[in-house]
């Protein structure tokens, strides 16, 4: 199943928002898992509403492999309360606000950096 239109507008954003970022993109939760496999990142920013492996799956994955990476949900159909009950780094709602996105994205990655 292809990614909705808006889906492939929301990962645009996300590259546009974090220009001094390498941005990987994935359509669904098992290939954002398969890049993961065969890429060292940062950061994993997850739509909990996907096909094939939602974002919840996709967090149960990472975490059973790679405990230590920081994931952050976003979705546009479920709201902070909700996530709560699962291990996310955070939770960004849609529509994006860039700058709060941005910042999210920082503080997270700043928190996950181990200091020297």
């Amino acid at each position: 199943m292809p990614p909705d239109d808006d889906e492939k507008e929301f990962r645009q954003s996300v590259m546009q928002a974090l220009p001094a970022v390498t941005v990987l993109e994935a359509s669904d939760g098992r290939e954002a898992f398969e890049i993961v496999q065969e890429e060292k990142l940062d950061l994993v920013i997850t739509d909990v509403r996907m096909p094939i492996m939602d974002g919840f799956g996709l967090l149960t994955q990472l975490r059973s492999q790679f405990a230590n990476l920081p994931v952050l949900a976003v979705s546009g159909f479920i709201d902070a309360v909700e996530v709560e009950k699962y291990d996310f780094d955070g939770f960004i709602t849609k529509p994006l606000d860039l700058g709060e996105f941005q910042a999210r994205v920082q503080e997270v990655i700043y928190k996950s950096k181990p200091t020297v």
